[in-house]
C-alpha cells in the first residue's frame, strides 16, 4: 500500500451569498436549474466535515475546498497551512464559466496543480462517525477501492422531461459503459468520498471525449450529459484497474441520510446513524424549497453534539 499521504478535495458552494441567486435566475432555463437542495449551506457542513476528518483521517494530506469566485466560507481559517482555498477559474476555462454544474466542477477536480496524485473527492455533506484508513480506498498492493451501493439505471430506459437530470446522467453513463463492455448490468456508485486516480480520471475523459466536451459546456445539469465519477468508476473495475469493495464492508462503513422536511422523521434517521456507527456518513438535503425550522433543529443538535470541538480549520 503506497505511503504517500491522500490530499481531500472538496466542492462547497453557499446560495446565500451576494451575486449566487442573481446569476443564477439570468441564466437558468427550466425547474431542475432552481433546485435549491444542490447549493444550499443551511448547516455548516463542511465545518463539521472538517471536523471529521480532523479527528478520524490520520491519511490526509492537503485540503482543497473547490468553489465559485469570490465565495469563501466565513469561518475558514486560511492561514492553516493545510487548507487550500481553489476557485473555479483556476481549473475551468473561462469560456465554460459560470457554471451550476456539479458534473462539470467534479470532471475537472484532477486538474488542481498542487493535488495529490490519488485524492479523496468529498462532497461537502459527507461526515467520518470513526476512525477510517487507507484500506476504505485501497488495497494493499495498492489497487483502488470503490463502494457501490447497487446498479445503474438500464440504458434502455427512456429518457424523458419526467425524469430528473441526475437519473438521466446514470442512464447515459450506463449507455457508454454499454457501448464499451456490452449490455448488463454496471454498478452504481455509493454517495460516499470516493479515491480520484489523476492519471486515471484523464483516461477516461480521453476515451469519451465528445461526451465530456458536451457536458463541460452545460452550465446545469442537463438530461443529456453524464455523472463523471459514476461512470469513473464503474469503467475502471469493468476494466479491471479498480475493485468493488465487498457489500458487507460497505454496508459497515458507508451509511447515507436522506433529510426530509419532518422533525420526527429526521430524529430518527440520525439516531440509526448514530447507533449503526459507520465510518462515512452522508446528509443529503431533501428539505425542498422551504426548510421547516423544525425539521432542521435535529440536524443542528446532532451536529453539535457530535462535533462539538472547533477544529484547527477554523477562525
Amino acid at each position: 500500500m503506497r505511503q504517500e499521504k491522500l490530499d481531500i478535495v472538496y466542492t462547497w458552494v453557499d446560495d446565500s451569498l451576494p451575486g449566487f441567486q442573481e446569476e443564477r435566475r439570468r441564466l437558468a432555463r427550466n425547474r431542475h436549474d432552481f433546485n435549491a437542495n444542490r447549493a444550499r449551506d443551511n448547516f455548516d457542513l463542511l465545518k463539521y466535515s472538517l471536523r471529521s476528518i480532523e479527528r478520524f483521517a490520520p491519511w490526509r494530506g492537503t485540503i482543497h475546498i473547490v468553489t465559485c469566485r469570490p465565495q469563501v466560507p466565513r469561518w475558514l481559517n486560511l492561514a492553516h497551512p493545510d487548507i487550500r482555498l481553489v476557485h473555479h477559474d483556476e481549473i475551468i476555462p473561462a469560456d465554460r464559466l459560470p457554471t451550476f454544474n456539479s458534473f462539470v466542477i467534479e470532471s475537472y477536480l484532477h486538474c488542481i496543480p498542487t493535488v495529490s496524485p490519488r485524492f479523496v473527492a468529498f462532497c461537502d455533506d459527507m461526515l467520518l462517525l470513526r476512525s477510517s484508513d487507507r484500506r476504505d480506498f485501497e488495497t494493499e498492493t495498492g489497487r483502488l477501492v470503490y463502494h457501490f451501493s447497487g446498479t445503474l439505471p438500464s440504458a434502455r430506459r427512456r429518457i424523458s422531461d419526467r425524469i430528473s437530470p441526475w437519473n438521466a446522467a446514470l442512464i447515459n453513463a450506463a449507455r457508454m459503459l454499454d457501448r464499451e463492455f456490452g449490455p448488463g448490468a454496471h454498478p452504481l456508485l455509493a454517495h460516499h468520498p470516493r479515491i480520484v486516480d489523476r492519471d486515471e480520471m484523464e483516461a477516461v475523459v480521453a476515451r469519451w471525449p465528445a461526451e465530456f466536451e458536451h457536458m463541460r459546456r452545460t452550465r446545469f445539469r442537463a438530461h443529456d450529459t453524464v455523472v463523471p465519477y459514476h461512470l469513473m468508476a464503474a469503467f475502471l473495475v469493468h476494466a479491471g484497474r479498480a475493485v468493488a469493495a465487498e457489500r458487507t464492508r460497505t454496508r459497515q462503513c458507508m451509511h447515507y441520510v436522506g433529510l426530509e422536511n419532518i422533525g420526527l422523521w429526521n430524529r430518527w434517521l440520525l439516531y440509526r446513524a448514530e447507533r449503526a456507527r459507520p465510518v462515512f456518513l452522508a446528509l443529503n438535503d431533501n428539505f425542498g424549497a422551504h426548510p421547516r425550522p423544525a425539521a432542521e433543529a435535529p440536524v443542528r443538535r446532532f451536529l453539535e453534539r457530535v462535533f462539538p470541538k472547533p477544529s484547527a480549520f477554523e477562525r
